[in-house]
């Protein structure tokens, strides 16, 4: 064997291959990118997250027409997942393991959120029933816990992939409930003004949401710092999230996701400016930072060279 111990350190550093070679022939050691998962991946978790946070709270409010919307989010990102798999039949395929993959599970309950939250706002606004009636607490019951299921479901995914350590961590699930509530608040406050919703607890909801961006900052650093202390894979992917990935990671999740929107709000709290459009620019900004964020996530994912 003849490698040089230093270069071999300095390459496991950088995450580069490491070549070994005995006699004629060459073994490479290294860890690998993955590729099948990306910014198309990232958008769709995104939109399932803002979805759910707004079918949720826009059902406990009483509001029909923001029950459609997060409806429609959600159907939108079930739209850009079956592009993705290029053909309808293979959306079947994934309900095949109901009970035993989370991708399975995922799919079920979103399909059936989707179309309860589409027979919601069909009663309300064919049969005229009242939005706040005896009969939405019932649908409540039933979409409120799928909506937190759909929350924490991307990082279910993620985290059931044993041979990427960086996404193998039961943080991730938790790390993903508050991308996706955060959004979803940011987006619904951002909403409620211009449509003029009737008695709607703006400040209330800013609150919450202020709330729900220091918990994401938390969970944030708490993940980064155990995945710093990680196996040496998770070690690297860490390392290149806030390294090599520092525009999407500082840049986005942290300036867009988290700092931007927090300022705005506190502005907005405060009285310190126009309410709508301060809003709106926050939801914005947010948007674009969890879906930064949650790339910067997938893109950094190495494979474990155990597997």
């Amino acid at each position: 064997m003849n490698a040089n111990p230093l270069a071999a350190a300095i390459a496991g550093e950088f995450g580069m291959p490491i070549v070994l070679r005995q006699g004629t022939l060459h073994f490479v050691s290294g860890y690998k990118l993955q590729t099948l998962w990306g910014f198309r991946e990232a958008a769709i978790f995104t939109l399932e997250g803002v979805g759910a946070t707004t079918l949720a709270g826009c059902l406990l409010l009483g509001w029909a027409t923001g029950v459609a919307l997060g409806v429609a989010l959600i159907a939108v990102a079930v739209l850009l997942l079956l592009s993705h798999l290029g053909h309808p039949a293979k959306a079947l395929l994934a309900l095949r393991n109901v009970g035993r993959s989370w991708i399975s599970n995922g799919t079920a309950v979103i399909g059936a959120t989707t179309l309860l939250g589409a027979l919601y706002v069909a009663l309300h606004g064919l049969a005229g029933l009242p939005a706040g009636g005896g009969w939405s607490q019932a649908f409540a019951w039933l979409l409120v816990p799928a909506a937190l299921f759909i929350l924490v479901y991307p990082g279910l995914v993620l985290s059931a992939s044993p041979a990427i350590p960086f996404w193998s961590s039961g943080l991730l699930p938790v790390l993903s409930l508050a991308l996706g509530l955060s959004s979803g608040l940011c987006t619904l406050l951002a909403l409620l003004p211009p449509l003029g919703v009737a008695g709607a607890p703006v400040e209330g909801l800013g609150r919450w949401a202020l709330l729900s961006l220091g918990a994401l900052a938390v969970c944030l650093a708490v993940y980064v710092a155990v995945m710093l202390q990680s196996v040496a894979a998770a070690y690297e992917s860490a390392w290149r999230l806030l390294r090599r990935e520092a525009l999407l990671f500082w840049g986005g999740g942290c300036g867009l996701g988290l700092a931007l929107p927090a300022l705005l709000l506190a502005l907005t709290l405060g009285g310190q400016g126009p309410a709508a459009p301060l809003l709106a620019l926050g939801a914005a900004a947010k948007l674009s930072g969890d879906v930064a964020l949650r790339y910067a996530i997938i893109k950094v994912g190495l494979f474990d060279p155990v597997f």
